[in-house]
C-alpha cells in the first residue's frame, strides 16, 4: 500500500484540518530553535550603554559573531526549516510511512526552491528565511496536496518491480515527486509571464504594498491601519507580516523617520511609531497577551508559555507567544491579535496630533525594552506613560479572549479524550491490542499528554478509590471491590481502562497498582475501626504487574503498612490475564496466596484455559463476566453458561460473584442459577469509602 487507509478516506475538510494541525505541529517542533534565537535577541539588545559599547568593541568580536551566527542560522533558514517540519507532520498525520514521509519532505523543499525562483535572477536567499514563510506555505500546500493525490493514484496503477525493495518503492514515488515539481514550476512560470522577474511572493507583496501606498495618499493613519491589518493577518498564518511587507516598514516608514530627523518633517506615522507603540511588546501586542494570560488563564500550558514569553515580550519579540501558545491559526485570539495594533495606532496618532507626545524623531532599535523605548523615542516620560496606558488597554481587551481560549482548549481536549476512549473501547470489543501513545496525529498527542498528566497526578496522589458493595444470598454485606478513579483537571473522569492502558504504555502500571493496593489496605483498616462490618476488600491486579519480581513485596508492604489481615485483602485477575500467566507468575501468585490472600478470576466467561487454572486450586472464586449477567433474563445461552459455571465452582468449593446486577428479577434468577454473591447498581453504584460504610451500617 502506498499510503495509510486514513489518507485514502479523507475528504477535503479533513485535509484542511490536518494541514492546519500540521502547520501548528511543525511550528511546535521548531520551538527549541525559536527559544534559542530569542535568547540571542535578548543578549544582543541588553539596554546598557556599557554592555553595548563592549559588545561592539574588538574584545567582544568573537562573542558577537557567535550570537549573530546563531541568530542568522535560525531566522535565515526559518522557512526552510518550516517546510521540513510541517511536511513531516503532515505525512505522520495521514499515516505515511517514514520512507514516504522523507520523500514528501524532499518534494516540499524542491517546491520551495522552485517557487522562490531558484536558477533565475528572481531568486533571493531571503526566501529561505522568515521573510519567505509565504512561499513556504504555498510550497507546502502544493506538495502535500499533489503528492498525496498522485501517490494514491501511483500506488493503485504502478506495479512493484521485482528488484531491490527500496529502489522499487522509490520508483513508485517518481510520478508524485514529478507532479509536485511540475505544478510548482507551472505556478512560477505563470507568475513570470504576468510579472517578469518576480516570484509569487514578490508579486503578492507588491500588490498589497501598492494598496497601502495608495491609501496613504489620502490618509497616513488609514494606511497605517491597513498595514497593521495586513501584517497581523499574515502573522495569523505564521507569516512574519512586517517582513513580508518590508517595503513599507523598512522602506517608506524608515524614509518618513529619516525625513523627520534630517529635514525636520512632521510625519507622525513612521518606523519607530509603528514598532514602539502600535506593536508594543511584539506583533499582536504579544506582551499584553502574556500578561492577560497570567492574570486570567487557568490552563497550565498557557500560563507556562506566557511566563516564558514575558521577558521576550518586554524586548518586543512575539515569537514565543506566536508559535508556542500559539496565536498562529488560533481563531479564539485572532480578533484582539489583529485589532489591538490598530487601536494602539489610533491612540498613539491622537496622542501625537494633540500634543501629548512629540512627533517621533529618533531611530531606536525595535528590540529596545518597553518603557525605555517609549522614553527614548519621544524624548519624554510621556512616551513611557503612553506605553503603559496602551498595555493596560490591550490587557483588558485580551482577558475575555484568553478565557474563551481556555474554554476552547478544554472542549477540544475533552473531545479528543472521548475519541481516544472510543478507539480503546473498539479495540476491547474486537479483542485486539492497541498502542494509543503511538497513534499518529492528535490522538497520539492526546494519549501522550494524558499519560504525562497521569504520571503527575499519581505522584501527587490525586487519583482515588471508590467502592462497590457486595451482598450474599441472604442480602447481607460481605465485602466490596475497590475501583480506581482518575478525575482529570480539564476533562473530568477518565474511562478507567484508559487509565490502565496509558499506565501500561508509559511504564507507570506497577506504581499505579502499588497505589491501588496501598489504598485498599488503608480502607480495610478504616472499616475495621468501625467494628462489626466485614472488612474484605478486593483489588485488581494485571498480569503485567504480576510479572514483576517485586510483586509479592508490594503486597506485603501494603499489608504491613496498615496492619491488615491478609484474609481481608482479596486479589482479582481478569480471565485474560490468568490465561496469559506463565509458570513464574503462577509461582508468585501461589506465594501470595500462601500468605493468606484469596484470589478471584474476574470477567470469567467459560474459557477452557482458565478452567484448567481453576483445577490448580489457586483460585477461591470467580466473578461472572458482565456480558453474560446483563442479559440473563432474555438470553437462554447465558443462563446455561452461568448454570454450568456455578455448578462447577460449587463442586470445587469456590464462590461465584455476579457483577452488573441491576434489578431484583435479575438477582433472583442468578440466585436460582447458583450465584453466591451479587454486586451492582441494585445495591449501590461505586461510592466513596465513607458513603459505603454509611450504606452498610444503614442496612444492618
Amino acid at each position: 500500500m502506498i499510503m495509510g487507509d486514513f489518507a485514502l478516506t479523507m475528504d477535503s475538510d479533513s485535509r484542511k484540518e490536518i494541514f492546519r494541525d500540521s502547520m501548528i505541529g511543525g511550528f511546535t517542533l521548531m520551538i527549541p530553535l525559536v527559544l534559542i534565537s530569542v535568547v540571542t535577541i535578548l543578549l544582543l539588545n541588553i539596554p546598557s550603554a556599557g554592555y553595548t559599547s563592549w559588545l561592539y568593541s574588538g574584545s567582544a568580536s568573537a562573542y558577537r559573531y557567535i550570537l549573530l551566527s546563531i541568530y542568522d542560522s535560525i531566522w535565515g533558514n526559518f522557512a526552510f526549516f518550516a517546510v521540513i517540519t510541517i511536511s513531516w507532520c503532515y505525512g505522520k498525520s495521514i499515516d505515511l510511512s517514514s520512507f514516504q514521509g522523507v520523500i514528501l519532505v524532499m518534494s516540499s523543499v524542491i517546491s520551495l526552491y522552485v517557487l522562490a525562483g531558484a536558477g533565475t535572477d528572481a531568486f533571493d536567499r531571503e526566501y529561505l528565511s522568515q521573510r519567505g514563510m509565504f512561499t513556504a506555505i504555498v510550497a507546502l500546500f502544493i506538495s502535500c496536496s499533489v503528492f498525496c493525490n498522485m501517490a494514491k493514484w501511483a500506488g493503485a496503477t504502478m506495479p512493484s518491480l521485482r528488484i531491490n525493495r527500496m529502489f522499487s518503492a522509490s520508483m513508485r514515488h517518481f510520478i508524485p515527486v514529478l507532479g509536485v515539481l511540475c505544478v510548482s514550476e507551472l505556478v512560477h512560470v505563470v507568475v513570470s509571464l504576468f510579472a517578469p522577474g518576480m516570484t509569487l511572493q514578490s508579486l503578492i507583496s507588491s500588490l498589497l504594498t501598492g494598496g497601502v501606498f495608495w491609501v496613504a495618499e489620502f490618509s497616513p493613519l488609514l494606511a497605517c491601519i491597513l498595514y497593521g491589518i495586513l501584517a497581523m493577518g499574515l502573522w495569523y498564518f505564521g507569516i512574519h507580516g512586517q517582513n513580508f511587507l518590508y517595503v513599507i516598514n523598512d522602506g517608506a516608514y524608515t524614509n518618513f523617520l529619516n525625513e523627520n530627523i534630517v529635514e525636520g518633517a512632521d510625519n507622525i506615522v513612521n518606523m519607530t511609531f509603528f514598532n514602539t507603540f502600535c506593536v508594543i511588546g511584539g506583533s499582536g501586542a504579544a506582551l499584553s497577551l502574556a500578561i492577560a494570560a497570567l492574570i486570567a488563564s487557568k490552563n497550565k500550558t498557557t500560563r507556562t508559555v506566557s511566563k516564558i514569553g514575558l521577558l521576550p515580550g518586554i524586548f518586543n519579540s512575539s515569537e514565543i507567544m506566536t508559535y508556542c501558545l500559539p496565536t498562529v491559526f488560533n481563531k479564539n485570539l485572532v480578533i484582539p491579535f489583529i485589532s489591538l495594533p490598530l487601536i494602539n495606532a489610533i491612540i498613539t496618532y491622537a496622542a501625537t496630533y494633540f500634543g501629548f507626545i512629540p512627533v517621533i524623531r529618533e531611530n531606536i532599535s525595535w528590540a529596545m525594552p518597553v518603557l525605555l523605548s517609549g522614553y527614548f523615542s519621544t524624548g519624554s516620560i510621556r512616551g513611557s506613560i503612553l506605553q503603559v496606558f496602551l498595555i493596560v488597554i490591550d490587557v483588558l481587551v485580551y482577558i475575555p479572549f484568553v478565557r474563551l481560549n481556555d474554554r476552547a482548549i478544554e472542549t477540544s481536549f475533552e473531545a479528543d479524550v472521548a475519541e481516544l476512549t472510543r478507539i480503546l473501547k473498539k479495540a476491547e470489543d474486537e479483542v485486539r491490542e492497541i498502542d494509543l501513545m503511538s497513534l499518529s496525529g492528535r490522538m497520539g498527542e492526546t494519549a501522550r499528554s494524558l499519560a504525562y498528566d497521569l504520571k503527575k497526578d499519581l505522584k501527587h496522589r490525586k487519583l482515588f478509590m471508590v467502592y462497590q458493595a457486595q451482598f450474599d444470598k441472604n442480602n447481607k454485606y460481605m465485602g466490596a471491590e475497590a475501583l480506581l478513579r482518575w478525575k482529570h483537571e480539564s476533562c473530568g473522569f477518565i474511562y478507567p481502562p484508559l487509565s490502565i492502558e496509558l499506565a501500561t504504555e508509559s511504564g507507570l502500571l506497577y506504581r499505579l497498582e502499588e497505589f491501588v493496593f496501598d489504598e485498599a489496605c488503608r480502607s480495610i483498616g478504616i472499616i475495621k475501626s468501625h467494628g462489626g462490618i466485614p472488612c474484605k476488600i478486593s483489588a485488581n491486579i494485571t498480569g503485567v504487574s504480576a510479572l514483576n519480581p517485586d510483586f509479592v513485596g508490594m503486597i506485603d508492604r501494603a499489608v504491613k503498612a496498615h496492619n491488615v489481615d491478609p484474609d481481608d485483602l482479596w486479589i482479582e485477575m481478569t480471565e485474560q490475564a490468568v490465561m496469559n500467566s506463565n509458570p513464574s507468575t503462577m509461582a508468585r501468585l501461589k506465594d501470595v496466596r500462601d500468605k493468606g490472600h484469596k484470589f478471584l478470576i474476574d470477567d470469567f466467561g467459560m474459557g477452557h484455559t482458565s478452567i484448567d487454572y481453576l483445577k490448580t486450586g489457586m483460585f477461591d472464586g470467580v466473578k461472572l463476566d458482565g456480558k453474560i449477567t446483563r442479559d440473563v433474563l432474555d438470553n437462554e445461552s447465558d443462563r446455561h453458561i452461568i448454570s454450568s459455571v456455578t455448578s462447577m465452582c460449587a463442586d470445587m468449593g469456590m464462590i461465584v460473584i455476579a457483577e452488573y446486577v441491576e434489578g431484583e428479577r435479575q438477582r433472583d434468577l442468578l440466585k436460582i442459577l447458583g450465584g453466591d454473591a451479587f454486586q451492582g447498581y441494585l445495591y449501590s453504584m461505586p461510592i466513596s469509602l465513607e458513603d459505603m460504610i454509611e450504606l452498610v451500617e444503614s442496612r444492618r
